[in-house]
């Protein structure tokens, strides 16, 4: 062995993709390998052994990175060996967190393991495709090792930009409040001035300007005092620098300011290093970092911190998605076409990550409940479905724009949109929208108003973004600013238009006076919220008419049955205020009453086969047997109003419904018809449907008396006396065709 020589460093191995030995024989399988073989392992473990010192000396590399690397290729490679990828850089799935996971085997925090896959895919080291499973309905992480990792590795440099003060110079309290000039800090990829500065211990980010300093004599004496450990930069060429950097340009000028330092990336005709204003080159240390992307974000800041002009475009959205937030958790979005899956909830002390929410991250695009804690909003937002209204948009901007509200309509596909207000404080939303309505009578026929009356407890998506599937789609904004109401203000958005965006909404804010000083023409308690909605209201008759008796007797049916009473039908109301479609044999409720307390919406309806928008008499006639059911209920309702309008020139009674208090009038009972022996299912169903209008749904069946649920030919559900708090349901053609109504004369005598 003597005669070999050592040459300092070692040569760079062959990069091979496919593994057959390394990392999994052990000495005994070695030894009985043969020679071609035993050469095949020394070259395998050779590259990984020049893998591994080329990642742990790369001193521009942070040390979490290089732990999470080596372990990403080794379980690579140990996949590889036993057969379950084809080499390396086949994409694998990974897990970050669990008794498997990248974090538990390392004893490193899982937001450290996922920060640093981002940072090596921010070098090109790796690249990473999510997954969504709609089977566990959860987002799966698969890596891919490229190229560039298992030849390069020494272009990974995710360290940040550090400043090392003199030792011996302590600072005192009195000290501390002094705040000199801090040297130029300038990105050593491109150049630019406009960076943040990051705590690695808290994770605070703040601009240069903000951060507190030594004192003046002290900061001088720091950069100029020429020492091997007290200048902490280490100078990069740009061949190494970030590989996500827009270009490579770099500020090769003298800085004007005495003592400042600037960081020389090779493109001058000196050699690469740090030189102050004097030129006087400094000495580098191998303990230098350099400047990354931000770790996770901050808390958001608090509201007053925004300033116009001081705070750069993130701050300000930061501070704008902040104010949106109110009790209870965040949703996020899955890009589930299906309704019940679009959104789901945050854990309770999710904090968001706002960076990448701005930047359009498919896994941050979130929503929240804009109601707060004590029952008031900074945010006004109406949900436009309709495409009639979204092309009414510029009229709503304008009619609010001249009230003196600033209003911003961010569009979103198949001619959609959100309408907000922002304001400068908390307002009572339901005054808030009664205000809206009385300056823009247009926006009545918007039904959903978040977070005012049965919105109050519902979130909503930020508006930035909308997900369908996997791709993210930036929201167009047009805007209106009261100082100028006839102009529309429009941007593609905040990919193409960040700057004018953050402006946007830092600039769009309605006055709260406006909504404080307004007094309504009814208390705003008196708006139909979710629970007043379904109660008892007002029986009202409509006047009726002999030219359209089919809308009459619809209308009559609408003001005179609660929606409790044809949701019971369904069910009944979830905690969140919605109903099943039992008409689609749906199982997660989806189906909610819209804010005017009229009309209910099918949120999950899928293609053209049932109604989106349904009244009361629409859902009870669903509920009993759909489109047949309404056909031949209709004709005897218009049949038994007649027969009440003879004679009659004042207020109409109510026509024959089941679960009345107070049987209405109707014509004279017939008794019940005994029915054909042999009668088919849809013989049986049009007989039950003609004779439960007199029985008022009351029917005898082999299992006893009860109250007729649903009427379909393959099955009959009735709700019996003897077990009122469940369904039972007859599918025997001999069950159904013993079921008989009770008329009116009978069910009295009992």
């Amino acid at each position: 062995m003597d005669s070999i020589s050592y040459n300092g460093r070692i040569a760079q191995a062959p990069c091979p993709t496919s593994f057959r030995y390394a990392l999994k024989l052990s000495p005994q399988q070695i030894q009985r390998l043969s020679r071609d073989e035993l050469l095949a392992l020394c070259m395998e473990q050779y590259f990984l052994l020049w893998l591994v010192i080329a990642i742990i000396r790369n001193p521009l590399a942070a040390i979490a990175t290089r732990v999470v690397a080596l372990d990403l290729i080794f379980s690579m490679v140990e996949k590889n060996v036993r057969g379950k990828i084809q080499d390396i850089t086949e994409r694998s799935r990974v897990y970050i967190s669990g008794d498997g996971g990248t974090a538990k085997r390392l004893g490193i925090h899982a937001n450290t393991v996922s920060k640093t896959y981002k940072n090596l895919e921010t070098y090109h080291m790796v690249e990473r495709t999510y997954i969504y499973d709609e089977t566990t309905q959860k987002e799966y992480l698969d890596l891919t090792l490229t190229p560039l990792q298992l030849q390069a590795p020494e272009k990974l440099q995710d360290k940040t930009l550090r400043t090392v003060a003199a030792p011996n110079h302590k600072q005192t309290s009195s000290q501390a409040s002094v705040s000199p000039p801090l040297p130029d800090i300038i990105c050593p990829a491109c150049g630019s001035d406009d960076v943040l500065i990051t705590c690695r211990s808290c994770g605070s980010v703040s601009a240069p300007e903000d951060v507190t300093t030594t004192p003046q004599d002290h900061a001088g004496q720091a950069v100029n005092e020429a020492g091997d450990l007290l200048h902490k930069f280490y100078a990069v060429d740009t061949s190494n620098a970030p590989l996500l950097c827009e270009d490579n340009e770099c500020d090769t000028g003298n800085n004007d300011n005495d003592g400042d330092a600037r960081i020389d990336c090779g493109n001058n005709e000196t050699d690469g290093g740090i030189q102050d204003a004097a030129g006087t080159k400094l000495h580098l240390s191998d303990a230098a970092q350099m400047v990354v992307d931000s770790p996770p974000p901050p808390d958001p800041p608090h509201e007053e911190s925004v300033q116009t002009g001081q705070e750069d475009e993130n701050s300000i959205l930061i501070a704008w998605l902040a104010k949106r937030i109110g009790h209870g958790k965040l949703i996020y979005a899955t890009g589930s076409a299906e309704y019940s899956k679009k959104y789901y909830n945050k854990p309770k002390d999710y904090q968001p990550d706002y960076v990448a929410y701005l930047a359009g991250d498919r896994r941050h695009i979130l929503g929240s409940y804009l109601l707060r804690e004590d029952g008031t909003t900074s945010v006004l937002a109406f949900d436009i479905d309709d495409p009639v209204q979204h092309a009414q948009r510029e009229t709503y901007l304008r009619q609010l724009a001249a009230a003196g509200a600033a209003p911003v309509y961010w569009q979103r596909r198949k001619q959609r949109g959100h309408l907000e207000l922002y304001f400068d404080r908390p307002v009572n939303p339901e005054r808030a929208l009664a205000w809206c309505l009385s300056v823009c009578p247009d926006l009545q026929t918007v039904v959903e108003c978040y977070p005012a009356h049965d919105k109050r407890n519902q979130p909503l998506a930020w508006p930035v973004y909308q997900r369908a599937g996997n791709t993210i789609i930036p929201c167009s904004i047009l805007a209106t600013l009261p100082s100028r109401p006839g102009q529309l203000l429009a941007s593609p958005g905040i990919q193409a238009d960040h700057r004018r965006v953050a402006v946007l909404v830092q600039k769009a804010i309605t006055p709260a006076a406006l909504i404080e000083a307004f007094a309504p023409a009814k208390p705003v308690e008196d708006r139909p919220a979710p629970a007043p909605a379904r109660t008892q209201e007002a029986r009202v008759l409509p006047q009726a008419t002999t030219e359209d008796l089919a809308k009459a007797v619809i209308a009559e049916f609408n003001v005179t049955t609660t929606w409790d009473e044809v949701v019971a039908l369904c069910g009944g109301f979830n905690r969140e205020g919605k109903f099943k479609a039992v008409w689609r044999g749906e199982r997660t409720p989806s189906v909610a009453i819209d804010a005017n307390g009229q009309f209910a919406c099918d949120y999950g309806r899928i293609g053209t086969e049932y109604p989106k928008k349904l009244d009361r008499y629409d859902v009870w006639c669903w509920a009993h047997g759909g489109r047949e059911f309404k056909r031949y209920d209709l004709a005897a309702r218009i049949e038994a109003y007649r027969e009440r309008m003879k004679g009659q020139s004042d207020a109409l009674p109510s026509p024959p419904l089941p679960h009345q208090e107070s049987a209405p009038e109707l014509p004279p009972a017939q008794p019940a018809l005994q029915p054909d022996p042999n009668e088919t299912a849809e013989e049986i169903v049009a007989r039950l449907r003609q004779t439960g209008q007199q029985s008022r749904g009351r029917v005898m069946t082999p299992a006893g008396a009860g109250t007729l649920w649903q009427i379909w030919p393959s099955r009959i559900g009735v709700v019996l006396d003897s077990d009122p708090e469940h369904v039972k349901f007859f599918t025997d053609l001999e069950e159904m065709h013993r079921i008989v109504a009770i008329l009116q004369e009978q069910g009295e005598g009992q």
